[in-house]
This record gives structure tokens, sequence and C-alpha cells, in this order.
């Protein structure tokens, strides 16, 4: 167990009614205490792994994965309780539970039973009031999804044999569930069971500062959110000329600032910037801006391209401005000018370390 939840704990007031008991009534109390603390720590584990490879949250668009270490202590258990809290507000909103007692038989389930209702062919397609009156639980159900002369058939292949057809096209719309450690998306249609979850865990992400994947998990598994204290995204602009990846961060108040750097340099080791560009390829690149061009092709067809003089030409305008730096190997000089202009300008592998990171 970890002392550092469990002086969270008692520094909070939740072991109080527990201190001044003696003994023997400490002793039947017991089950009480375990199970208080559990909550507690499964909440924190969950944020764990969230920290280590699970998606961090984001303030919108795709996802961005972190790996910083596990938030400890007092910060992990203040995010533990806000998570915990937020998820017994939402366990209490009546689309929540009504969901849960008409949709999955008044439970929630585990999460091999979550796995099979989200990637279940049939719920993506059937609405709910076609299957509720079937003599077992929606994920238990088979069937096969098919397409005949323009019409969407299904056809179920347990519990009962049923066939229904759908004239055209169903209106799709994309349901994020978490999977082994990332956001997985299956279309679902509108009018569908999945449907149904699919708004709801839509409603919830707005409502709460959750993910569309946490939420949906919530309403299945009951797993409470966690509520990361940072947030962030991939932004930038990318041309074919230059390129200017960024990363927009979100961040609670209350979050050491020693914390937020380390998550930050956490971010910055995934995209591999591991040391600062040096003062030589920033002269190099304030060097070329005075000599480079763009070519735009009449009418060809082609696209714009960037232009240099010959590397022979611009080693010699080089060492005329900076004699001190001179260079004598012509190869070698285009090759440092090529590397600056990769690190300081193109930047296509922090670029494409971005979209990894993003879409993976």
């Amino acid at each position: 167990m970890d002392d550092d939840l469990w002086e969270w704990m008692r520094e909070r007031g939740k072991l109080a009614l527990y201190e001044d008991m003696g003994e023997a009534e400490l002793e039947e109390h017991l089950g009480d205490v375990e199970e208080e603390y559990l909550e507690f720590e499964e909440v924190a584990r969950l944020g764990q792994r969230a920290l280590r490879g699970l998606p961090l949250e984001r303030a919108e668009g795709p996802r961005g994965v972190g790996e910083a270490e596990p938030l400890t202590g007092g910060v992990g258990a203040r995010v533990a309780a806000y998570s915990r809290f937020l998820a017994g507000v939402a366990r209490a909103e009546p689309d929540v539970a009504s969901f849960r007692q008409e949709v999955l038989g008044g439970r929630v389930l585990s999460e091999e039973e979550a796995l099979r209702f989200v990637e279940s062919p049939v719920l993506a397609v059937v609405p709910w009031e076609y299957l509720k009156d079937l003599p077992c639980a929606l994920w238990e159900v088979e069937g096969q999804v098919c397409e005949e002369d323009g019409k969407t058939v299904i056809e179920l292949t347990w519990p009962v044999g049923r066939r229904w057809r759908w004239q055209g096209g169903l209106r799709l719309q994309r349901l994020r569930y978490p999977r082994e450690g990332q956001e997985a998306i299956v279309s679902v249609a509108s009018l569908s069971v999945l449907g149904d979850l699919q708004k709801l865990a839509s409603r919830l992400a707005k409502d709460y500062p959750w993910q569309e994947s946490q939420a949906t998990w919530f309403v299945l598994t009951d797993t409470a959110p966690w509520v990361s204290p940072v947030r962030w995204r991939v932004k930038g602009h990318f041309s074919a000329f230059f390129t200017r990846p960024v990363i927009e961060l979100q961040v609670e108040p209350w979050l050491p600032a020693g914390r937020l750097a380390e998550i930050y340099r956490s971010i910055q080791r995934q995209l591999g910037i591991t040391k600062s560009v040096g003062e030589k390829a920033s002269t190099l690149i304030s060097f070329l801006a005075d000599h480079v061009r763009v070519r735009h092709p009449p009418e060809s067809g082609m696209n714009s391209v960037l232009e240099l003089p010959p590397w022979r030409r611009l080693m010699a305008l080089w060492n005329e401005a900076h004699p001190d730096q001179r260079y004598q190997d012509v190869r070698r000089f285009a090759r440092d000018c090529q590397a600056a202009l990769e690190r300081v300008v193109f930047q296509r592998e922090v670029a494409a370390r971005c979209v990894k990171l993003w879409y993976g």
C-alpha cells in the first residue's frame, strides 16, 4: 500500500471516522477502511498508467501521448480525489443511470464485456427497441451485417434467428473508446445502440473535463476518468517551405511548476528534442535567408520550389562575410547548411514525430 496515499487520506479527514475507535471496534470496520483506500488507489493507478503510456487529456482533436513519471504523493492523491468526485456526480446523471438500467440490464460491464459491446457489428447498426426483448445480454448478441441491393441487412445468428432490412445508407458517427492503451474508433449508425452511447459520451465529454473515449468507458464500466492536470495538443503550420510544430498546453494553476517542467521535458523527448540548436546553425540560417529564392513555374502545373545559389558560390559569400568561420571544403559547408535547414526551418523529423504522437 502507498504510504503517501494513506497520509493524504488522513490529512483530509478521510479516516477520521475510524481514528478514535478502539482496537476491537476498528477490527470490525477494517473492511470499510480497506474499501475506502482501494477506491482511491484504483483511480490513482489509472492516472499513473495514463501518464506512463495512455493518452494525456487533450483540449480537442486527436490523441496526444505522454510518458511522464506517475503522479505521486499529494499531487496524485488530489487528482485521484477530484477524478473520483466528478465520476460520482456523473454517475447520478439521469441519462447515465437510464442507459445502464435499460441497455446494460442494471449493471456495469467488465473490460472484456465492454469491448464486446462496443465492437459488436450488430449494436453498431440496430436500434435498442429492436433488441430490448432478447433473452440475453446485448454484448452476447451475435450476427452479421451486410449490403444487399442497396439495403443494409442485419441477421442475428444468436440467440435467435432474426433478419432486418434498412433501406438506403445509414448516417454514421464515430464512437471512441480505449483499447490497449490507445484510443480506438468504430463507425456506428446514429440511431443504433452504439449511436446512443456515442451521443451520451459526447455530451459527457462536453460537460466534464473528460475525453470522449473516457466517457464511453465510464458509462460502460464505471471506471472513473482520470482528469489530468495537464492537457495538450499538437498544432502548428506545415508547408513545403518551412514547418512550425507547436505544443499547446492547458495547465491547472495549482500544479507545481517543477512537475509541469517534468511533463514538458517528457513531451520534448518523445519529439526527439534532446538538445538546443547551436549558435552556428542559427547563423547559417540567417546567412541563407539573404540568398534564398522561391521559383514559381508559370502555368506548368509544377509546385513552387526553393532555390539557392550553387554551394561553391554560397561558400565564397559565407567566407567573405564570416572570415573567422571560413570553410575550405564545399561538401562540409553544404552538409552544415542542409543540417541547419533541417533542424531550424524544415523540422521534418519533429513534424513526423508530432503526427505519429497525435494520430498514432
